[in-house]
């Protein structure tokens, strides 16, 4: 039996796995939300499940950026495309 979701009274579970099932879970995640993109995994089209995952929108990239202001834009701009940082330069400008 699950855990009730609080509204409509269906079974929800949730089971977050980390470490070692990660991919595991991402893979399920896929599997239920974009089924298109379990059958070019299947194939071959993409070099791990995480990568799959962004493609899915299921993972969203993440960086870790210095503290310092200076060596934070140095590493965003070693990170962005010029069109990427461009508009990261515009919307901290706005």
């Amino acid at each position: 039996m699950g855990v009730t979701d609080g509204g409509g009274g269906q079974d929800v579970n949730h089971i977050l796995i980390y470490g070692s099932g990660r991919g595991e879970y991402l893979t399920a995640r896929i599997a239920r939300d974009r089924p298109d993109i379990l059958e070019r995994m299947k194939a071959g089209e993409f070099s791990s499940v995480r990568q799959a995952a962004k493609e899915a929108g299921i993972v969203n990239e993440r960086l870790s950026v210095p503290a310092d202001p200076t060596r934070a834009a140095q590493y965003l701009k070693r990170r962005f495309t010029k069109t990427e940082f461009d508009a990261f330069k515009k919307e901290l400008l706005a």
